[in-house]
């Protein structure tokens, strides 16, 4: 971080501090504890920036900017700081559901065929056209928690290179990538998949592209302020499709229904 980032999002000393707080996350005894404060962390570090993203080079100037500081009071907060404020919130989060479960982190084209009896799906997809870049938004949390040595550093963020493919970002890809998820989702029931109305491809031609699988249902939620995530420009609309078996009926059921209708 110190010799990546300072002076692009964070002050040396930050950066010095975030560096020596990696190094100690694996001092920690279990491995989900170490999950828990890099998860913190890279929260702390996503409230210090201003619109929460890695895709700008105005970080420090709005950093010292009195009116935005008026807005958000967490630009001149210390990491440290912002870590123990929101570290009782996530220990409160913390349950055991009385389940066996499991995390990945794959591309999901690769990881549905390995998985099976699985009951409902929840697909939050790039939004293709509408703040689709998320390597390009949150490079450097990966770049930290990865805390990569053998990657090049490129432009004024100091994105890495090379870019991890996701097929779901580009117009010449995203179609042909969400035929491939869905057939690879055909034997789960039931799915619900967020959008939002500026993503290609449009509403109308994406929920045709499923009904070919599912029955479809979407509803529409209007965003009536810009919060700076994928897509949420004031005036924009979220999307979820809710996506439910295609009904098929046996010869001899609609037959038996249909002689009980007539007695």
């Amino acid at each position: 971080m110190e010799d990546v980032f300072t002076g692009i999002f964070f002050e040396r000393e930050e950066a010095v501090f975030i560096d020596n707080f990696r190094a100690n996350v694996l001092l920690l005894n279990n491995p989900y504890k170490q999950a828990l404060a890099l998860a913190i962390m890279n929260r702390s570090l996503t409230r210090k920036i201003t619109m929460g993203h890695f895709g700008h080079t105005q970080a420090l100037v709005y950093a010292n900017d009195p009116e935005r500081i008026k807005r958000n009071r967490s630009l001149i907060q210390p990491i440290k700081d912002l870590f123990i404020e929101l570290l009782p919130k996530y220990n409160n989060a913390i349950f055991d559901n009385g389940q066996s479960n499991r995390s990945f982190n794959e591309n999901i084209i690769d990881l549905l065929p390995n998985l099976s009896n699985i009951d409902l799906v929840y697909f939050d997809p790039p939004y293709c056209n509408s703040h689709a870049d998320y390597q390009g938004f949150y490079h450097l949390l990966e770049t930290y928690t990865e805390y990569w040595r053998d990657k090049k550093f490129i432009n004024g963020i100091k994105r890495y290179e090379p870019q991890r493919h996701s097929g779901f970002d580009k117009k010449s890809e995203a179609i042909n990538s969400f035929e491939k998820l869905f057939e690879l989702s055909n034997d789960i029931p039931y799915w619900l998949i967020s959008y939002n109305n500026r993503s290609y491809p449009d509403i109308q031609t994406f929920e045709k592209m499923i009904s070919k699988y599912r029955n479809v249902r979407v509803e529409y939620k209007t965003y009536q302020n810009g919060r700076g995530g994928k897509g949420s420009v004031a005036g924009s609309k979220e999307i979820l499709f809710v996506c439910s078996p295609l009904k098929t009926y046996s010869a001899s059921t609609t037959c038996k229904e249909s002689a009980h209708e007539r007695l």
